[in-house]
């Protein structure tokens, strides 16, 4: 039996560090896994790594993939931006706006978005917007008119939010003004029921994760089966965040399966963490990965599009796997890192 120690935090530096020291020197937790925290590995990354902790998460900040203590199953809105706007290019967009919440680290996500639109030619407007006080028809009117003809939006912002925007647009006739696009939080069946069929095929989202639907594979079945048991207790129903905690389940207990003399401890169980390697899983393009010993971590690099279709989400047909651009430096050393270790 697993006993999993769960901690809720209200994004608090302060909290947060002490959250940490709890599972670590009162708790004395053999592993951590699970965090999905804004500023998570900002704060507690020197903690994790002075006392040997290797980190399975979906993370948020920067350190979540810059770091070689901390291996994610998602690939976090720097990167799920990224595939967002590559798709709005792909559809032959000249601008791109970006618009996010003004929280810890907003300036880190756009930087790689600029960096792959200036190297398609393509001009970039930043916009950032108190999530809490948004008005969606202001918001969907401020981000046309500063993406103009032959223009895209990439939005970056959690559903409730996104929702405001996208039902603002369309209140306003706006939804075929601009390419929609959204980072990995607007992938939840809950957002494209609450849009309706009015933008069936007009919001490409980068999923980070296959179709949660699907039928096709061991693990998707499986997922789909605890769901049904358990999917109550999922916020805002299906979508990449609950395959994300999922997946997660899954390299957890793998690892510790791998341990032969069952002799569970923080040595033990972060060592079988850090080998982690060829994971298959249905929801990737691409093996999953820990890195060990590598100075960066960013193992799902390749993804998925979806858009609504009659309220769920669905994978746009033809699609395929878009692997993120090398032309954000990020991925590209990723891609080095992972050529040189063979993965």
């Amino acid at each position: 039996p697993i006993h999993l120690n769960i901690l809720t935090d209200q994004t608090n530096a302060g909290q947060l560090a002490a959250d940490a020291k709890q599972l670590i020197s009162s708790d004395h937790v053999v592993g951590i896994v699970g965090s999905s925290d804004i500023i998570d590995c900002a704060v507690n990354g020197a903690t994790y790594a002075k006392d040997g902790f290797n980190v399975i998460d979906a993370g948020i900040a920067e350190q979540c993939y810059a770091s070689p203590w901390s291996a994610a199953v998602n690939m976090g809105p720097r990167f799920s931006g990224d595939g967002a706007a590559q798709t709005a290019i792909l559809h032959g967009a000249k601008t791109i706006v970006i618009d996010q919440s003004n929280v810890p680290g907003y300036q880190y996500n756009a930087a790689g978005i600029q960096l792959i639109a200036k190297a398609h030619h393509v001009k970039v407007v930043s916009l950032s917007a108190n999530a809490a006080s948004l008005n969606g028809e202001t918001e969907a009117e401020r981000i046309v008119q500063a993406a103009g003809t032959d223009g895209a939006a990439d939005l970056i912002f959690t559903p409730p939010v996104a929702q405001k925007i996208l039902q603002g647009a369309q209140t306003l006739h706006l939804e075929d003004k601009v390419i929609w696009t959204c980072a990995t939080p607007c992938n939840t069946d809950s957002l494209a029921s609450s849009l309706g069929p009015a933008w069936n095929h007009k919001l490409y989202v980068n999923a980070e994760m296959n179709d949660v639907h699907d039928d096709n594979g061991p693990d998707s079945t499986l997922y789909q089966s605890v769901l049904k048991q358990y999917g109550q207790a999922v916020s805002g129903g299906i979508g990449s965040f609950s395959q994300f905690g999922f997946t997660i389940g899954q390299l957890a207990t793998q690892a510790l399966l791998s341990i032969k003399s069952k002799t569970y401890t923080k040595a033990t169980v972060n060592a079988a963490i850090s080998n982690l390697k060829g994971f298959k899983t249905d929801f990737l393009c691409r093996p999953w990965y820990f890195g060990k010993g590598a100075p960066v971590h960013l193992p799902n690099n390749t993804d998925y599009t979806v858009w609504p279709n009659n309220g769920t989400m669905q994978v746009v047909p033809g699609s395929g796997c878009l692997q993120i651009s090398s032309f954000d430096p990020e991925v590209g050393q990723v891609r080095a890192i992972e050529k040189k270790q063979g993965l």
